[in-house]
């Protein structure tokens, strides 16, 4: 768990990079340490790790969660996050913890899969549509 905790704190930091909103909470540690536990636990999250030898080189966290009933698909998985240490990507390491997250939402008759991609995050895009993912909707935001 404490290699997952230090890749998905790693994200955190990338992600505040391409935009300061996300920065991390000073209790970011202590409330991604709970998240990490409860998602172990639980069996609609999935958590994998990539590893080469000894060392832990990448992390992917996704769920299946129930949608509002007013639409006709129920379920959907989600890939909440994928990190792979810099100098392991290109590689093929996200598509096969993709590979492997397929898999499991299909074994659990999930159809659709959705992620989020930080939009200055070039590569990661093309990472996703290399992986057969299309771009279905824009979030936007605005400071207030």
């Amino acid at each position: 768990m404490e290699d997952a905790l230090n890749l998905s704190l790693a994200l955190t930091r990338m992600a505040s990079r391409q935009n300061p909103f996300f920065k991390p909470a000073a209790e970011a540690e202590k409330i991604e340490r709970r998240n990490l536990k409860k998602h172990l636990r639980s069996r609609k999250h999935l958590i994998l790790v990539a590893k080469k030898g000894s060392k832990t080189i990448g992390y992917s966290n996704s769920v299946i969660y129930k949608k509002n009933p007013l639409w006709k698909v129920r379920s959907e998985g989600c890939i909440n996050a994928v990190f792979i240490l810099p100098a392991h990507r290109r590689k093929g390491i996200t598509a096969a913890l993709v590979k492997k997250t397929i898999s499991w939402m299909k074994k659990n008759k999930i159809k659709r899969v959705v992620l989020y991609a930080n939009i200055k995050n070039k590569p990661g895009i093309r990472a996703w549509k290399s992986l057969g993912f299309k771009e279905r909707e824009l979030t936007m935001d605005m400071r207030i």
